[in-house]
């Protein structure tokens, strides 16, 4: 009795430490190198591939920007006297690949400082949407994917107006996105 209960102690600590050390650490110490090198070298082929079974590489195919201006007025409440300062965060939200084109889904979070008419210093925070369409040519949601992507905030204009109860703004977004493709082994695959 005693050493059923030792042995399912033990086997239960096993199985405990392969799930904490994972089972590609164990499995070098019990398979046969081969078997563990074929395994990790599948694991680095990425399974979403169009090929999942050849070797290959990503390779960035195409990039595209789109500039978009917003004019937006923003209600401050109380009143402004005074901008101190404009913090502004650029995020974007959602890229969807379409056929030769990309759709792109952002917004700017902004943080207003400001001095009311009291001269108390207040805060304001608002999100300015942006969104825009890139034309890519080529691009196909079936076999691209993003490689990199970036927003940048160029150039803004703010003038407080309706005695400092509106801020309007101008501001100038630039968005850049990059896709890249899963090449096998065609010579060349992307001239026709």
């Amino acid at each position: 009795m005693l050493k059923r209960i030792f042995r399912f102690t033990f086997v239960f600590l096993l199985i405990s430490v392969m799930g904490f050390v994972g089972f590609a650490g164990a499995a070098e110490n019990i398979l046969p190198k081969e078997v563990v090198s074929q395994v990790t070298s599948l694991q680095e082929i990425d399974t979403n591939s169009p090929d999942a079974q050849s070797h290959g590489f990503f390779a960035t195919i195409a990039c595209g920007t789109c500039q978009e201006l917003t004019v937006t007025d923003i209600p401050l409440c109380p009143p402004a006297s005074e901008i101190i300062n404009v913090f502004k965060f650029p995020v974007i939200d959602d890229i969807t690949i379409c056929f030769d084109k990309v759709l792109v889904n952002a917004h700017v979070f902004k943080v207003i400082v400001y001095r009311d008419l009291n001269g108390a210093v207040r805060t304001r925070v608002f999100c300015v949407p942006v969104d825009c369409c890139i034309d890519i040519p080529g691009a196909n949601p079936f076999h691209d994917r993003v490689s990199s992507q970036e927003i940048v905030v160029e150039c803004e204009k703010d003038e407080l107006r309706r005695g400092g109860r509106i801020l309007h703004e101008k501001m100038c977004v630039r968005i850049t996105v990059g896709l890249e493709r899963f090449i096998t082994g065609d010579p060349c695959p992307l001239v026709p």
